[in-house]
């Protein structure tokens, strides 16, 4: 962008004035998002292994925390993960607890 064009963004757009400058502009700028590559050691149901490979009571991972080392490269694979990760962890969660619900029922 040249200077007079970004001279006439900068003044046509509504704002309070800074006091103070010089300021500087970075760019191009473009959007990305963080995500932790390879994430947590889970299991097929999605639930938190310790170090010895035990399933930890109650603790599942989605989207880049549950992806156990799967490392997804490529645009838009990370928010499928992240959707059907979730979707999937969600599930495991409510059977468990219907399932501790159930044991705690039929307990003498």
């Amino acid at each position: 962008m040249d200077a007079a064009s970004l001279a006439a963004s900068v003044n046509s757009a509504p704002r309070k004035h800074f006091a103070g400058g010089p300021f500087i502009a970075l760019g191009p700028v473009r959007s990305v998002f963080v995500h932790a590559e390879g994430g947590l050691a889970v299991d097929a149901r999605h639930r938190v292994l310790t170090a010895g490979d035990a399933p930890i009571p109650g603790l599942y991972a989605a989207g880049s925390a549950g992806q156990g080392g799967l490392l997804l490269k490529g645009h838009g694979h990370h928010l499928a993960w992240a959707f059907v990760s979730g979707r999937r962890a969600g599930k495991f969660a409510a059977l468990a607890c219907s399932d501790r619900k159930s044991e705690k029922e039929n307990s003498p």
